[in-house]
């Protein structure tokens, strides 16, 4: 069974020196890319997420000549040379890192109001039960249901170019704590959802 350090900043507590540093401290390619987003949030949730998968991977035991990061075809991102696992989520006012010694995935959806549409789309027939408590659609728990599905896509790498139908991760019965021998760690506050999906 794998430990995981896990940690979220609410971008509203990062002071402007402070990202100016962080943004300082970025890889050149990561910096023309974030130099590239248009959108003020976005380049924030970038720096703030660099910085917070470095000091999360320092306290993993990671040096800091080797925080090197690349990543898979499919966008998952890799820091070879510490022989660690991360996994990064941003979503409105917050970034999420988890960082494990094995593989990990994790995501963060702000609490916000869903289509009910789209959950015909992602959701099996079981999901729909939890999604739909007595025939009303939720939108909270759709949204701790769809972090579970995109966490375990980031855990193996995949993306979310399948059936996500096929990755169930509740019932009516609630979200599941485990999904294919993996854990899923769910954590819910009155502004996100999210899950961290481990061995």
């Amino acid at each position: 069974m794998s430990t995981v350090l896990r940690t979220v900043l609410d971008l509203r507590t990062v002071t402007a020196e402070e990202l100016a540093l962080w943004r300082m401290q970025l890889d050149a390619e990561k910096r023309a890319r974030v130099e590239r987003l248009r959108r003020a949030e976005s380049q924030k949730q970038t720096i703030c997420a660099d910085h917070l998968a470095r000091t999360l991977l320092m306290q993993a035991g990671a040096q800091p000549e080797q925080l090197h990061f690349s990543h898979t075809p499919l966008g998952k991102p890799l820091c070879p040379d510490s022989g660690l696992h991360f996994s990064l989520s941003h979503s409105g006012n917050f970034v999420l890192c988890a960082v494990a010694a094995r593989e990990v995935g994790a995501d963060l959806e702000t609490l916000r109001t869903i289509r009910p549409a789209l959950a015909t789309r992602v959701c099996s027939p079981g999901e729909l039960e939890y999604v739909c408590p007595q025939g009303v659609f939720d939108s909270e728990r759709f949204l701790s249901l769809w972090t579970a599905k995109e966490a375990y896509l980031k855990y193996t790498g995949e993306g979310i170019a399948t059936d996500l139908r096929r990755i169930e991760t509740a019932n009516a019965g609630g979200l599941f704590s485990q999904l294919r021998g993996l854990r899923l760690l769910h954590e819910k506050t009155a502004e996100y959802v999210s899950t961290v999906v481990v061995e």
